[in-house]
């Protein structure tokens, strides 16, 4: 489950707070068609600055491919910059894969959400250096 107890700042209303939990607990479940089912039809995905995914099906699938191997995800929330509508996140990404392989990878992340409060982008940029963590 996604915290929020390390959280430093927060410029989300309150609404929009609950909103973004919701969102990241949808996507924790790894069920890539109940998180598109929050998107926009023309949402598109970026990943360190290259469009990787765009459009409601094409990251359903994509999601659901890339999250095949993961037996957990978790976010662990650091800062939240911005408006309702429009924000930054910087969280911790803790992932488990169903061999036992843990990483940990820092992200931050742009969201927009269009004028229904569906995504409608997602700007990922990703630590790209080594998270991983020796499983126990």
């Amino acid at each position: 489950m996604a915290t929020f107890e390390n959280i430093r700042i927060n410029q989300l209303s309150g609404e929009g707070t609950a909103w973004f939990r919701d969102l990241l607990a949808v996507i924790e479940t790894l069920d890539a068609g109940a998180y598109s089912a929050r998107m926009a039809d023309d949402v598109e995905l970026v990943l360190n600055g290259e469009v990787t995914m765009r459009g409601r099906e094409a990251v359903r699938d994509g999601l659901a491919a890339a999250w095949e191997p993961l037996s957990s995800l978790s976010h662990d929330e650091a800062n939240i910059y911005g408006t309702d509508r429009h924000f930054v996140h910087e969280t911790v990404v803790r992932t488990e894969t169903s061999d036992g392989q843990k990483d940990v990878s820092a992200s931050t992340i742009w969201i927009d959400r269009d004028d229904e409060g569906r995504l409608s982008a997602a700007r990922i940029y990703q630590d790209p250096g080594d998270g991983t963590e020796e499983s126990s």
